[in-house]
């Protein structure tokens, strides 16, 4: 599952789906604001698309169990609903295998304890207080 994407900035949620379905991922969904749909279908037919009942960012995360790994991030932006709703999915799925990029490391360089909030099977760079990667 790739997350992402908020109005403007969904070209890096088509590049993540393109670059799962090359390195052999096979089935790749993406949840996107209802504003990407259209790119992310005309840009990668293969990929599944969800949207997020909001047309231009991110306002919920959907129930992630059944997905092996998710990446989150990309274009995602910080609107504070997106930021509520990704802080939050990270205590609903403790064994998600999360791969986390852009915006969401915006998100958490912001918390008191980032590391506290990450699953156990995450992957991310070194995340510093006040670090931003925009």
């Amino acid at each position: 599952m790739i997350i992402g994407g908020s109005y403007g900035q969904i070209g890096a949620c088509v590049l993540g789906a393109r670059a799962a379905l090359k390195t052999g991922r096979g089935l790749v969904s993406a949840y996107l604001p209802g504003c990407a749909y259209f790119i992310m279908q005309s840009s990668l037919t293969e990929a599944m698309c969800l949207t997020d009942p909001s047309e231009n960012y991110i306002s919920q995360i959907p129930d992630l169990s059944s997905y092996s790994a998710v990446a989150i991030g990309m274009g995602i932006g910080q609107h504070p609903k997106t930021e509520e709703a990704f802080l939050t999915s990270l205590s609903l799925f403790p064994e998600t295998k999360l791969i986390i990029d852009a915006d969401a490391l915006n998100i958490l360089s912001k918390q008191k304890n980032p590391f506290e909030h990450l699953p156990k099977h995450s992957i991310s760079p070194p995340i510093q207080k006040n670090y931003s990667v925009s």
